[in-house]
């Protein structure tokens, strides 16, 4: 499965559960072998993958803070005063999305509970931008949509039962039989210590690459070496006039009868000026070897 590489400093959390988590390294990085990735069981359509090194875990609340200390960093959310946030009210059966003033990574709610109590769960509400910048700050980048595949796929991740969905019939009912309504730790669901973490479900995670709606067409007609980048420009039938980005691998919303995005072949298109409440991201960085 590859190397397990060590980065910074282990951080503890306590937190109540049924399945305590032990104490995590929030920057602990998996080394992945390079290889092929093959779209859709498609031989003539295959995109060559570097060796990478790849964040364990989605980026926590606690990682996140200390960048935010380091660099003085302001999200987008906070500059524009809030962000979208999914809310579910279990007495109706019935959730919506809503604009909430003051929902920012550090009150992912806006109603002044903060983050003290999910310090190891995944960051939200951050953009595009934000999750680059952060990137940076770790000499890293985010994966391109087609990495992200390749990981997802060399791990077989689309064969895991065990992850934070939405269990029940979206958006009138969650049986909540995961532990989890919204956000759960990262790793809470690990099933291996040389695996990276919540690939499926949790949060989606950003990726380097513009949305199209024909992604796959696109890519077949480009030069081996070149897919990896993905296409150069984008289009969403649904928003035609807004340029989109990539995000892979599901949520917490994502259920049986919607959305379905805990899936390699799934990508779904996410405006790179918004963050929300069920988006996140993780880091990688290529490893060439002479």
């Amino acid at each position: 499965m590859g190397y397990l590489i060590i980065l910074g400093y282990a951080i503890t959390f306590l937190f109540t559960s049924c399945h305590p988590i032990p104490t995590l390294n929030h920057q602990e990085t998996i080394l992945i072998p390079s290889g092929n990735l093959v779209m859709n069981n498609h031989d003539t359509a295959i995109i060559p993958i570097d060796t990478l090194e790849v964040m364990k875990y989605e980026v926590t609340n606690a990682l996140f803070k200390e960048f935010t200390k380091a660099t003085g960093y302001v999200t987008g959310a906070e500059k524009n005063g809030g962000s979208m946030v999914f809310v579910f009210d279990k007495k109706q059966k019935n959730g919506k999305w809503e604009y909430r003033e003051g929902a920012t990574w550090k009150d992912p709610w806006g109603n002044n509970q903060g983050i003290q109590k999910k310090m190891n769960h995944p960051v939200v509400h951050v953009n595009y931008e934000d999750a680059c910048k952060f990137c940076e700050w770790m000499n890293m980048r985010l994966p391109t949509a087609a990495e992200w595949q390749y990981i997802f796929q060399q791990f077989h991740a689309d064969t895991l039962t065990n992850f934070n969905y939405w269990q029940g019939i979206f958006p009138f009912y969650n049986n909540e039989n995961d532990g989890y309504l919204y956000t759960s730790p990262v790793g809470f669901y690990q099933y291996h210590k040389n695996v990276p973490a919540d690939l499926k479900g949790n949060v989606w995670e950003w990726t380097q690459d513009y949305f199209h709606i024909n992604r796959n067409e696109i890519l077949k007609d480009m030069k081996r070496h070149e897919r990896k980048k993905g296409p150069i420009r984008s289009f969403d039938p649904n928003d035609p006039y807004t340029e989109k980005r990539v995000i892979c691998g599901g949520s917490f919303l994502c259920a049986e009868n919607y959305c379905q995005g805990y899936s390699s072949q799934i990508l779904q298109s996410a405006d790179p000026l918004s963050g929300s409440i069920h988006i996140g991201f993780r880091c990688v960085k290529s490893r060439i070897y002479p």
